[in-house]
């Protein structure tokens, strides 16, 4: 069993929270390199380890006669493997044992116990922090472990296409369905939310890139 660090947005933070996020999709890097689609074929699910394989086949006798690519193994573990949260987080300068997370939600070193905040300047608006020189805004990836309030374990890692999620899915990925005609659909929602993050990257929905689909539960809240 290994733990590594994983990166999630305060929105994301809040829904694993209440229970309605147990999956997340990761752009697979580097993508996949498909030469001529026609030839060449998925060659099952190793589930040890989530990788996919493919082969290069025969046009005549549609056997396979050698291996092209292996996507290779997730770089954020396999089932079993654990995943402390990173997220936005303001800390004090006077004292950096003291943490505030964006919504709202203290952490300390001592024992890393979430709790409402309060502190000797009242703090509940976090555009005034912007102007106080006491606190500062850090990036996720200056989160320290001992901050984390959210360890997962990995329950299921397999690869797709971003676009070949079902409904189910992206309701498992915490986003709200969009009512058209008498059913919802979370799959437009979850298109929006997927842009947001990573179009700029060159990602978007509309490119249809390889991605990790990960599946966890969250094991404990602190330590």
């Amino acid at each position: 069993m290994k733990e590594r660090p994983i990166i999630f947005s305060t929105e994301s933070v809040k829904q694993i929270l209440s229970g309605a996020k147990t999956q997340t999709r990761r752009v697979m890097k580097p993508q996949p390199k498909w030469l001529n689609v026609s030839e060449y074929r998925y060659d099952g699910i190793d589930d040890t380890n989530g990788c996919h394989f493919m082969e290069r086949l025969d046009i005549h006798t549609g056997e396979p006669t050698e291996r092209y690519l292996s996507v290779g193994r997730c770089s954020f573990g396999k089932p079993g493997d654990r995943l402390w949260v990173r997220e936005a987080f303001w800390i004090d300068r006077r004292d950096d044992r003291l943490i505030v997370f964006e919504d709202g939600i203290t952490s300390d070193k001592s024992g890393c116990e979430a709790r409402p905040v309060y502190h000797e300047t009242m703090i509940n608006d976090f555009d005034a922090l912007k102007h106080n020189k006491f606190w500062s805004k850090k990036s996720p990836l200056f989160m320290p472990r001992w901050a984390s309030r959210l360890t997962l374990e990995i329950t299921n890692v397999r690869c797709e296409r971003v676009q070949d999620i079902n409904e189910f899915d992206a309701e498992e990925e915490g986003v709200e369905g969009v009512p058209t005609g008498w059913l919802p659909t979370y799959i437009a929602n979850f298109a929006k939310h997927w842009d947001s993050l990573n179009a700029k990257r060159g990602f978007g929905w509309d490119t249809n890139c390889w991605v990790w689909c990960i599946s966890f539960k969250t094991i404990t809240n602190g330590e």
